[in-house]
């Protein structure tokens, strides 16, 4: 049995300590991240399929990991779509590493299909930028990947796009869109 004389109190006590742990004066309490994700690449050729690490097994919730070795093209005002996959291989990978891809230990998440801000100076055809990429596990279970424009100095801009590791949108490849009824009074 639990013993809590205020109970009125429970929350907003473990917001601060939740507060406290996130500016590491407190206890935290973390697993980091259960699977490794990984970026496919197209493949060339008689080649097998191969991936880059975004995010290795075990990164800590919160901190930001860089593919600071590598530049992609980012096309601006166009639709893209972004395949992700995760594995829970034994095998350690590191940010950036290239990976043969093993379809028996590999699972794709669900594609992002978005379209990123069009350019800002006022050209009327969509161009490509060079961009780094970044990628932090939210607390909550959100893997965020920032572009980040390698050709715009002293800051440089970013686009963040966001998936759901955690829950059920997670465990399919395609989640089925459910239809709003909203009641009659709304």
């Amino acid at each position: 049995v639990l013993r809590n004389d205020h109970p009125d109190l429970a929350v907003a006590r473990g917001a601060v300590a939740h507060a406290l742990a996130r500016r590491g004066r407190g206890a935290r309490i973390g697993g980091g991240a259960a699977r490794s994700v990984l970026l496919p690449l197209d493949a060339a050729e008689g080649r097998a399929r191969r991936a880059v690490c975004l995010l290795p097994r075990g990164s800590e919730e919160g901190r930001e990991v860089r593919l600071d070795g590598r530049v992609f093209s980012l096309r601006l005002g166009q639709p893209v779509r972004i395949d992700l996959l995760t594995t829970t291989s034994d095998r350690d990978f590191a940010v950036g590493d290239l990976v043969d891809i093993d379809p028996a230990q590999v699972r794709p998440l669900p594609p992002l299909v978005t379209v990123i801000g069009a350019a800002t100076d006022g050209a009327a055809t969509a161009r490509e930028v060079p961009v780094q990429l970044a990628a932090s596990l939210t607390d909550i279970g959100t893997l965020e990947i920032d572009c980040v424009a390698t050709d715009e100095a002293p800051a440089a801009r970013r686009w963040r796009m966001e998936f759901q590791l955690r829950g059920d949108g997670a465990s399919t490849a395609a989640t089925p869109a459910r239809e709003f009824n909203p009641p009659e009074r709304l």
